[in-house]
């Protein structure tokens, strides 16, 4: 059985190796460490050939490596919603009368895109229509006998010029 100066030792020595990389304080990364030893007793078998201390104090690097690892991915999270809550308090108020309502939107966004749709050629158009109907580029070019490069080339124009409307951005962006 391990005497309380091992486990503590290993506690202390664990704790040592991992202070330079780590944001927490040495006392902080001792108490991680001492309950890994703690846990270490429990498991450790000396028939393995293993001495305790060596068991104890990789046990305890582990467990003050993943307390580090928690603190920065908290703070990281922290600091993310900080950056977030900072970004929507700039936010300009919207007026609720301005807004449409769902329907409506969808209404607007629809005419938007068959304006796009009509303005295009028709093989673009109905590229896109199949490609929406999730027909891969080599269907459709099976079905209209031609290339699917050349599907795959008119869709993609499609697909910018719809990306380039700047009413679908409107609506896009003041959707909510």
């Amino acid at each position: 059985m391990a005497t309380y100066g091992e486990m503590k030792r290993a506690a202390e020595i664990a704790a040592a190796r991992v202070r330079p990389r780590s944001l927490l304080g040495f006392e902080e990364l001792v108490q991680e460490a001492w309950v890994a030893a703690l846990e270490a007793r429990e498991r450790f078998d000396p028939d393995r050939g293993t001495p305790f201390a060596a068991y104890a104090t990789k046990a305890g690097q582990f467990r003050c490596e993943r307390a580090s690892w928690r603190t920065v991915r908290d703070r990281e999270r922290r600091e993310t919603l900080e950056l977030r809550e900072e970004w929507e308090a700039k936010q300009p108020e919207k007026d609720p009368g301005d807004r449409l309502d769902h329907r409506a939107w969808r209404r607007a966004v629809r005419a938007e895109v068959r304006k796009v749709l009509a303005s295009s050629g028709p093989r673009q158009a109905d590229a896109l229509r199949l490609v929406l109907r999730s027909a891969t580029a080599g269907e459709i070019a099976e079905e209209r006998g031609v290339k699917p490069q050349q599907v795959f080339n008119e869709s993609w124009e499609i697909r910018r010029a719809l990306r380039e409307s700047s009413e679908l951005q409107r609506l896009w962006r003041d959707r909510a």
